[in-house]
C-alpha cells in the first residue's frame, strides 16, 4: 500500500511540474473504463468511471494544453466517483477529462465541449469511450507554466510548503523564452488557514522576465518583474511567502460596515529575518477568492487596505473578477487586505448609460457628486478634475504638492496638487506660455492623451485587442494625440460616436470620462 500512495503521489507530482508530462500512456496497468464526466454550475466536475486498481489520478486541460485541475480517487468495489473543483470553465471551449491508474500505465481521455448555452457555468452529461489505454502523446503542461504542490499540514492550521531548486529550473525551462508568468499553485490540506511557502532566492532571478503567480485557497498573489528583481536583490538565501486567512475584529471604526464578514488575507514576503513589504516600481496584485452576495452590486464591491493601526484604506485598482469568484487589486506594497462593500448612487445616475462605470468610480472614491446627491452626467468635465481622477486611481499622496508649474495654476487652488502631481509623471504638460487651462473642458483627444500618459506611468500596457480601423474624421486629429487615440482605441477603451466619428476638439462629458476610467481599471485588475 505504501508503494502505491508512493507511486501516485508521483504521479501527481509529474503530471502538474513537468515542462513535458512523464505520465506516458503504457500498454500495462490497471484498466480504466466507463468515464463519465458532470459539470455544475458550482465550478466542480463529478468524473466516475471503473478501474481495477486501487487508486486513480484525475487530470483536467484545456485546449491550450493548461492543467485545470487534478485530483485523485479512490476505488472502491471497481468503482470510483470524485468531485473535482475546476472553477469555472468556458462555454464553447473544449477540454480534456484524462482519468489513469495510480502507476500513470493506462487511461481513459476524451475530448469534450462546454455546451456555448451554457454561459460560463455550463453543464452536461459527457461520455469517454471504455479505454484501457492510449499510445498518443500526452499533453503538455500548462502554457503559462504550473507547478503544483501539495502543502503539508502544522499545528493551529498553519500549512507549510517547499519548492526545491530543481522545480523552480524546471519551471523556467516551460516559460523560457517568452514573457509568461509562471505558476505556483498550492494545494492545502483541510482546516488550513495559512500556508508559508519557501523558495530559494534564486527563483526570483529565474522566474524574473514573466513574473510569477502563486495561489491557494486562501488567496493569491501575481509579482511582476519588478517585484520580482526587488525580491531578488534581497539579503538571505530562502524567501518565504506567507498567505494567510486575517482577523478583523480589531478594525477601527467605520471598517465593521463595510467590510462586515467578508474575507481578508495577510500576504508577507520575508526574506532571512527581514520582511519584505515594498517593490521599488514594481506591481503586486492580490487575489482574494469572493462570490457576490444575492443583493450586492458588483460595481461596490472594493478592496481596503489595513494600516498597523487598524486603519482601512480603499484600493483604487480592484474589482470582483470576470467569472465572480475572486477579487484582485494591484498595490505595490503588502500588509492586510479586505473585501469590502462601498455603494454610492447619485440621483441623476439610474437608468444612465454610464451609470454602472459612475457606481464603479464612486465606490473606490475616485469621483464624486456635486453635493446635492447629484452627478450632472452629461456635463463637461474640466482639465483639473480629470487630473483628480487620475491621481485618484493611482492612489497618489498629492499632498506635498505646494507650489505650481503653470502661471493659471495658484497657491490656494484646489486643483494645484493634482495638476502638479499629474505634471510631475509627465501625464500633462500643459497648453503652451506656461498656462495649464484648468478651468477648461477637457476635449477628447486631450483625455486619450492623458490617459495613454497615465497608463505608461503606471507601468501599464495596453492591449491590442480592439478595432483600429480609422475614423472617419481622423484627419482632424492634432498630431500630438495621433498615438494616444490609436492606442487606446485598439485596446477597447475608446469608441467613436455614430458614423465612426470621433470628434477630437469636442468636449468629453463625466459620463464619458467615467465609462473609459472604469473600464481601465477593470482591465488593470483582470
Amino acid at each position: 500500500m505504501f508503494n502505491k500512495l508512493t507511486r501516485l503521489l508521483l504521479v501527481l507530482c509529474l503530471a502538474a511540474a513537468l515542462p513535458f508530462p512523464s505520465l506516458i500512456a503504457a500498454a500495462s496497468g490497471d484498466q480504466v473504463s466507463n468515464v463519465t464526466a458532470n459539470y455544475s454550475s458550482a465550478g466542480n466536475v463529478t468524473v466516475s468511471g471503473s478501474s481495477e486498481g486501487e487508486q486513480v489520478v484525475i487530470q483536467i486541460w484545456d485546449a491550450n494544453k493548461s492543467l485545470v485541475a487534478f485530483d485523485s480517487a479512490s476505488v472502491e468495489a471497481g468503482k470510483f466517483s470524485k468531485s473535482v473543483n475546476t472553477g469555472v470553465l468556458t462555454a464553447g471551449r473544449s477540454y480534456d477529462v484524462k482519468v489513469s491508474d495510480a502507476e500513470g500505465g493506462a487511461y481513459a481521455n476524451e475530448e469534450f465541449t462546454v455546451p456555448s448555452s451554457s454561459g460560463n457555468i455550463g453543464g452536461g452529461l459527457i461520455t469517454l469511450p471504455d479505454t484501457d489505454t492510449d499510445t498518443g502523446t500526452e499533453p503538455t503542461p500548462g502554457t503559462n507554466g504550473t507547478l503544483v504542490v501539495q502543502a503539508e499540514a502544522g499545528s493551529e492550521g498553519r500549512a507549510t510548503a517547499v519548492i526545491s531548486s530543481e522545480q523552480v529550473s524546471k519551471l523556467a525551462e516551460a516559460v523560457q523564452g517568452s514573457s509568461r508568468t509562471a505558476a505556483i499553485q498550492l494545494q492545502l490540506p483541510s482546516g488550513a488557514n495559512s500556508i508559508a511557502v519557501t523558495l530559494p532566492k534564486a527563483a526570483f532571478q529565474q522566474l524574473a522576465a514573466g513574473g510569477l503567480t502563486v495561489t491557494s485557497g486562501i488567496g493569491s498573489i501575481t509579482l511582476d518583474a519588478q517585484s520580482m528583481n526587488a525580491i531578488a536583490a534581497a539579503e538571505g538565501t530562502d524567501i518565504i511567502l506567507t498567505i494567510g486567512k486575517a482577523d478583523t475584529s480589531g478594525l477601527n471604526a467605520g471598517a465593521p460596515a463595510v467590510i462586515g464578514s467578508r474575507p481578508a488575507v495577510d500576504i508577507t514576503i520575508t526574506a532571512g529575518s527581514s520582511e519584505i513589504t515594498s517593490f521599488g516600481k514594481g506591481r503586486v496584485t492580490i487575489s482574494i477568492p469572493y462570490t457576490l452576495g444575492a443583493s450586492e452590486d458588483r460595481s461596490a464591491i472594493v478592496v481596503y487596505y489595513i494600516g498597523e493601526n487598524g486603519r482601512h484604506q480603499i484600493v483604487t485598482q480592484a474589482s470582483l473578477n470576470a467569472a465572480g469568484n475572486a477579487v484582485n487589486a494591484v498595490t505595490t506594497h503588502l500588509s492586510t487586505y479586505a473585501v469590502g462593500y462601498n455603494p454610492v448612487s447619485f440621483s441623476d445616475t439610474a437608468g444612465h448609460w454610464s451609470e454602472d462605470s459612475i457606481a464603479y468610480l464612486a465606490a473606490r472614491s475616485v469621483i464624486a457628486g456635486n453635493g446635492t446627491s447629484q452627478f450632472s452626467p452629461n456635463a463637461g468635465v474640466t482639465r483639473a478634475e480629470f487630473a483628480k481622477m487620475l491621481a485618484g486611481i493611482a492612489g497618489a499622496d498629492v499632498s506635498g504638492y505646494r507650489s505650481s508649474s503653470f502661471t493659471d495654476v495658484k497657491t490656494g487652488d484646489w486643483y494645484l496638487p493634482y495638476v502638479e502631481w499629474a505634471k510631475a509623471n509627465a501625464i500633462v504638460d500643459g497648453i503652451g506660455d506656461g498656462r495649464f487651462a484648468p478651468t477648461s473642458p477637457i476635449t477628447r483627444e486631450q483625455l486619450s492623451t492623458m490617459l495613454l500618459k497615465f497608463a505608461k506611468h503606471t507601468g501599464y500596457e495596453l492591449p491590442m485587442s480592439g478595432q483600429q480601423a480609422p475614423f472617419a474624421d481622423q484627419a482632424k486629429i492634432s498630431s500630438w494625440s495621433t498615438e494616444a487615440v490609436t492606442a487606446l482605441q485598439a485596446s477597447g477603451l475608446l469608441t467613436g460616436k455614430p458614423g465612426n466619428i470621433f470628434d477630437p476638439q469636442g468636449g468629453a462629458t463625466r459620463a464619458e470620462a467615467a465609462k473609459v476610467l472604469a473600464s481601465l481599471v477593470e482591465q488593470m485588475v483582470k
